[in-house]
């Protein structure tokens, strides 16, 4: 798994390459990070910001600046939080304007997907979002294994400790993102990339 870090640590740089084969990018309409992104060379993806409350204005001058740029694993379309069905809704009316940015689009799950149809043609991932209790459920992890067997790239919103990082793991995440490493960066980066390093030694010995 790679950990996609949503702000401008100053610590970033300074740690590669040792860290970079767990660490990439997240732009966001707020963070202006596109630049960093492209200049470490880094897989790096697209959120909306939506926890936060959309911005449209800032959201539409982000599909416009990362229009054609190489690296983009995704591009998340405006979700609503903790309600599959709005979501599902909104992305509806963002996916061909989110589409033209030329990047995989990802559908952030929320609270209830599993008993929607999931318009799994239009995506390239599937971004396990919603509140905390949804996140971590039988149904979330079911629609995450779902994304996977369809060839999907599956990440993991808000997560910030090793529990967190072991059900994204187990539900067979690529990338996961959390704020912590955000605000703390020289404590919480070597420990999340430990964890990481960890995480994948298991896999490894474990044949998974």
């Amino acid at each position: 798994m790679r950990l996609l870090v949503s702000s401008k640590p100053k610590i970033l740089p300074s740690l590669l390459p040792e860290f970079s084969p767990w660490l990439g990018t997240l732009v966001t309409p707020s963070n202006g990070q596109l630049k960093q992104a492209l200049s470490l060379g880094l897989p790096w993806a697209c959120d909306n910001d939506c926890f936060q409350g959309l911005d449209e204005a800032a959201y539409r001058r982000m599909l416009a600046n990362v229009r054609g740029k190489a690296g983009c694993l995704w591009v998340s379309v405006p979700d609503v939080v903790g309600d599959a069905r709005a979501t599902l809704a909104s992305f509806r009316e963002w996916r061909d304007e989110a589409s033209a940015a030329g990047h995989p689009l990802a559908l952030v799950g929320q609270d209830g997907a599993e008993d929607l149809d999931i318009p799994w043609g239009d995506i390239g991932a599937w971004f396990i979002g919603g509140t905390t209790r949804w996140k971590l459920s039988h149904a979330s992890a079911s629609l995450a294994s779902e994304a996977a067997i369809r060839g999907k790239a599956v990440h993991m919103g808000r997560a910030n400790t090793y529990r967190r990082y072991t059900a994204a793991r187990d539900m067979g995440c690529h990338t996961l993102d959390g704020t912590n490493v955000c605000k703390w960066p020289d404590v919480y980066m070597p420990k999340c990339v430990r964890w990481l390093r960890r995480l994948d030694s298991e896999l490894t010995l474990f044949g998974g």
